[in-house]
């Protein structure tokens, strides 16, 4: 089974964004650990793909 791929934007504290994709196991793990591994990211937001 191939795991579907994630695109998605970092937003940080003094408001740039970075961007990247991760496997989609890899982004829930992300998801829910950045508050905890990362507080200077604000937010992470899911990309959808045209």
């Amino acid at each position: 089974m191939t795991s579907e791929s994630i695109t998605f934007e970092i937003i940080w504290d003094d408001g740039h964004k970075t961007y990247g994709e991760y496997p989609s196991e890899t982004f829930n793990k992300l998801k829910a650990n950045y508050k905890r591994d990362f507080p200077s990211i604000k937010d992470i937001n899911i990309l959808l793909k045209p």
